[in-house]
């Protein structure tokens, strides 16, 4: 069976951080900007709040305010930035609060997640996480992902043309659910979450663009679910486990997250064409296991197992960069 579900999480994050192990001055490396659009995020705990860029509420509380961005009442923004951070904390975290409570469809409108999404726009994010969904279809909301996902958009605060941004939806985990937005759309990249034994966790991810691990995996929740140890740091036995399709969505921004921030230490137009759904959708499937071409569910190890074989000393960094281009581009690895 899949050999990243029997030794669970850790293999799957083996690859990031020996990726991350070959730059070793981490302060010049490009951060990449990843918007979550969700409950809010805990901006006090320790483990969040110095990655967090900006922030904004799109939900009303009355005579004229809004519910903060920054005390979120329902954990689940905060565990999607933390998945996220874990194994790229070169993110810069853009916050948008949708809901007042959880990210459940009746407690979101769509009116929020579109001005959610044009403040992304305007903040010049490179991706875009949405793990939540409605089950109905809206205009306006087919209309703000298409603006996020073309390239020749401009922004109504901008003049300057930039490149598309990728948006990671996720698919529902209701065990028949139909079509789900904005996972749904063809300019979005759909995820679905794999069990700890490389299953698909319902019928309806079964047709999503990505499967990713997705069960039991840890994430810090807000401060006030877990206090800190002695010191005042947050430990591994502090972390929550978490399931689903939202979880299996910020497993996905932050590979994709990784392989932006490589591909911007290049060069601006490697950076440019990585943003593409088409590029970074191919190298998602160079993760898919060779042994087996009808499983599709995501093994980085697939991808990035020519890390180990890259020789130390000069050049390594511009050799991993120049082997994740032939790969996007379907090449073998010029490496094995």
């Amino acid at each position: 069976m899949v050999q990243f579900c029997q030794r669970g999480s850790s293999r799957f994050f083996e690859p990031f951080t020996e990726m991350l192990d070959l730059y070793q001055d981490h302060a010049s490396l490009p951060h990449i900007k990843v918007a979550i659009i969700d409950t809010g995020v805990d901006s006090m705990h320790q483990a969040l709040s110095g990655n967090i860029i900006r922030g904004a509420s799109f939900v009303p509380s009355g005579e004229g305010r809004s519910y903060p961005w920054f005390t979120a009442s329902d954990p689940h923004g905060t565990y999607m930035a933390a998945l996220i951070l874990q194994v790229n904390p070169l993110c810069d975290l853009y916050v948008y609060r949708i809901s007042a409570g959880s990210v459940k469809t009746s407690l979101i409108t769509h009116e929020s997640v579109v001005e959610a999404i044009e403040a992304a726009i305007a903040d010049g994010v490179d991706i875009i996480n949405a793990s939540w969904s409605f089950d109905k279809d809206h205009q306006e909301l087919r209309t703000a992902v298409r603006n996020a996902t073309t390239e020749a958009f401009f922004s109504t605060t901008t003049t300057n043309q930039r490149a598309p941004v990728l948006v990671f939806a996720a698919k529902s985990d209701e065990m028949f659910a139909g079509a789900v937005y904005p996972a749904d759309y063809d300019n979005t990249i759909s995820v679905g979450a794999a069990t700890s034994r490389g299953r698909v966790g319902s019928e309806s991810n079964k047709n999503a663009d990505l499967i990713v691990l997705g069960e039991d995996m840890p994430a810090f929740g807000p401060a006030y679910y877990a206090a800190s140890d002695s010191e005042g740091q947050y430990s591994e036995r502090k972390k929550q486990r978490v399931t689903g399709s939202s979880v299996a969505t910020a497993l996905a921004t932050r590979i994709a997250s990784l392989l932006l921030m490589v591909a911007k230490n290049r060069d601006e137009r490697t950076w440019e064409r990585f943003k593409s759904r088409a590029r970074m959708l191919d190298l998602f499937m160079k993760m898919r296991p060779a042994v087996d071409s009808s499983l599709r569910f995501v093994d980085p190890q697939q991808l990035f197992m020519a890390i180990k074989t890259i020789a130390d000393g000069e050049g390594e960094r511009e050799k991993l960069s120049d082997y994740l281009v032939k790969r996007s581009e379907g090449e073998e690895s010029p490496f094995f």
